[in-house]
């Protein structure tokens, strides 16, 4: 039989995992952002993306000296045709490899935003030793 004092701890524990226990639960504060701000759209979340506009002169891939090709000794223009190879391991952590490849080239698809792609499909992309077909990468300059 259980005395005064162990029903009486039982009672505390067990007002204190009622009402604390999202304390413990790091995702209590980031769904009560969404709800507050009335975000329920778990795929996109007021912090990630979204309506914010940048000024166009405080821009960071538009403007700093780190955009120049040459920034900090680096000759940018040494890499600027490679191709990217991208593969996902187990644990969907990214393994990028850039290589040089004289068959193949980038097409500029959007003069509006400077676009480029190609169409890496057979390159040996993969997600968990699974091709990733067809796949085609783009890059952007500024």
């Amino acid at each position: 039989m259980l005395n005064r004092s162990t029903i009486l701890l039982m009672i505390i524990f067990s007002l204190f995992i009622t009402s604390c226990g999202n304390y413990f639960n790091p995702r209590y504060y980031y769904n009560k952002k969404n709800v507050s701000s009335g975000n329920t759209n778990e795929s996109n979340p007021d912090d990630v993306g979204g309506d914010e506009t940048v000024p166009e002169d405080e821009d960071p891939f538009k403007n700093g000296p780190w955009n120049d090709i040459g920034y900090n000794g680096f000759n940018g223009n040494e890499i600027k045709d490679w191709f990217l190879k991208v593969s996902f391991d187990d644990s969907n952590v990214p393994i990028y490899e850039f290589y040089k490849d004289n068959s193949k080239s980038w097409y500029y698809s959007d003069p509006s935003i400077v676009e480029y792609n190609f169409d890496a499909s057979g390159d040996g992309n993969k997600a968990q030793g699974i091709a990733i077909n067809p796949m085609t990468v783009y890059k952007y300059e500024f």
